[in-house]
């Protein structure tokens, strides 16, 4: 018979924890008995459909009662994500109060009502300065920070838990995100603390002997879609706003012109390449688009070809097609073509070596300078569309035939505030752009990939708030995994409980 876990997720959302619980569970043997509130009918229901095992509640966590959802009286494992939005800068400063920062207290209703063996709390890393608000301006009392935070964990303390908290970047668990959180761990039992070893680094990070066996952080790349194309950014019925533009603009020579490249459309972030994971996706907004150069060949008719997923066309020696060998452009200013045979140049954390298509995101105030190339993990992910992807296409004497790739380009200028500029010539460029699809943000947040696959209910506004509400798979799969590494079968467990009863 196989071992079974009793575990609680509260304020589940989607399902990033559970997902991430089930798979840690399962590396251990286990089988995962899961019990889950969430108080969005939306999530829920996206819950249902990949966890159809579990106990779903649509229920407020202020008002639910914890031993009519658990009757066995007790867990092994209590997961909770307590609201972030009330915390998170995303928020840029805007009014909050305390009722609406309230969540973690009611997770100690939770831990008094039922025997909870082993707790993990998620947030956003401004959680440990939660402290009183304002009640005149509906902004944190800045003498008091941190106040709440510390009489909460205090609370828990006293309850029993030894606890630890860090803060974790889901890019080194291997998720394609480089969103940090804020990750506590305790145990009600005695027993020592586990945290996971990250298994992911910066390539610039592995050559240090300490971190020789990682693995280099999972690159934006891995989790685009190549196969949906975007728009021009130029004679839209609807013309981009002018810092979409100027992120545009300065993801375009910060990478490299023509290499595709990450948007990043919010606070002071600037372009990134392709071979990084996706910033943080956060939950308010479309925040990465993806900039994806284009290469066009000379027969008439044809399609353009990515350079992100394709170098140059495949070229032959008949009419109307030039024979060439594949290239891969390094993003060193003084960095040569290469043949794709060849190993691609170095990563470095200063943007260099090869790139390939640029990412936006689209929130905060920003610089105008906050494109990253999907070299790069993404962003955070946001609760809305928030992404747009970036790709220049180039034209010959205005016709398709395909241009050198070897050869320099013109010189691109800012005009206009930054809008974009080019000289003239016999050489005419574009710029496709879109934003990153639900299916790609879930893929960054590791809902997706290794044959893993994973429905959201809703509208694409829905599902897209759903991720970015959501906690990276692979982080909790890591901490999950560390701390019931231990774990003794249910058996055993409830006997232990049966005995401290009596």
């Amino acid at each position: 018979m196989s071992r079974k876990i009793l575990v609680a997720d509260l304020l589940c959302g989607a399902g990033g924890s559970s997902t991430g619980c089930r798979r840690a569970l399962a590396d251990l043997g286990f089988d995962m008995d899961l019990v889950c509130v969430n108080h969005w009918p939306t999530a829920i229901e996206t819950h249902k459909r990949n966890h159809p095992e579990a106990r779903h509640y649509v229920q407020d966590i202020a008002t639910v009662r914890p031993h009519l959802l658990v009757p066995e009286g007790y867990l092994d494992l209590l997961m909770a994500s307590p609201t972030c939005t009330h915390h998170s800068v995303a928020r840029g400063g805007k009014p909050t109060s305390d009722q609406q920062r309230s969540d973690p207290w009611h997770i100690i209703t939770w831990l008094t009502e039922l025997r909870v063996k082993r707790i993990i709390i998620e947030n956003v890393w401004e959680f440990t300065g939660w402290g009183p608000v304002d009640p005149r301006t509906g902004r944190p009392v800045a003498s008091r920070k941190g106040e709440y935070f510390q009489a909460w964990t205090a609370t828990l303390q006293r309850l029993g838990f030894e606890l630890e908290w860090r803060k974790l970047n889901a890019a080194d668990y291997g998720d394609a995100t480089t969103r940090q959180r804020f990750i506590l761990i305790g145990r009600s039992d005695g027993c020592k603390l586990r945290w996971p070893m990250p298994t992911h680094r910066r390539r610039s990070e592995i050559g240090d002997s300490l971190f020789s066996d990682a693995l280099p952080w999972r690159p934006a790349r891995d989790i685009i879609d190549w196969s949906i194309k975007g728009k021009s950014i130029f004679n839209r019925p609807k013309a981009l706003a002018p810092k979409t533009i100027a992120r545009i603009y300065n993801g375009a020579v910060k990478e490299g012109w023509p290499e595709p490249y990450l948007v990043i459309l919010r606070n002071h972030m600037s372009a990134r390449g392709l071979d990084l994971p996706l910033p943080t996706i956060a939950a308010n907004g479309t925040h990465i688009g993806l900039a994806e150069p284009v290469i066009m060949n000379g027969r008439k008719g044809n399609q353009a070809k990515a350079v992100s997923t394709d170098p140059i066309p495949t070229l032959d020696t008949k009419g109307g097609v030039w024979l060439a060998e594949p290239l891969v452009l390094s993003q060193h200013n003084s960095g040569a073509p290469r043949p794709v045979g060849d190993p691609i140049p170095t990563v470095t954390t200063g943007g260099n070596g090869a790139a390939h298509a640029l990412i936006s995101p689209y929130y905060g105030s920003g610089s105008g300078e906050t494109c990253v190339g999907v070299s790069e993990p993404l962003p955070t992910v946001t609760s809305k569309a928030r992404f747009g992807m970036v790709a220049p296409v180039t034209h010959r004497d205005g016709s398709d035939r395909a241009r050198d790739v070897s050869e320099p380009l013109p010189t691109i200028t800012g005009a206009n505030r930054g809008e974009l500029a080019f000289v003239a010539g016999t050489d005419r460029y574009d710029i496709l752009f879109r934003m990153l699809e639900p299916h790609e943000l879930a893929a960054a947040m590791g809902f997706i990939g290794d044959g893993e696959t994973y429905e959201f209910a809703g509208t694409k506004t829905d599902q897209i708030k759903q991720i970015g509400n959501a906690v990276s798979v692979a982080m909790m799969r890591a901490v999950v995994g560390a701390l019931m590494a231990d774990a003794p079968p249910r058996q055993e467990v409830e006997a232990e409980w049966r005995e401290a009863a009596e």
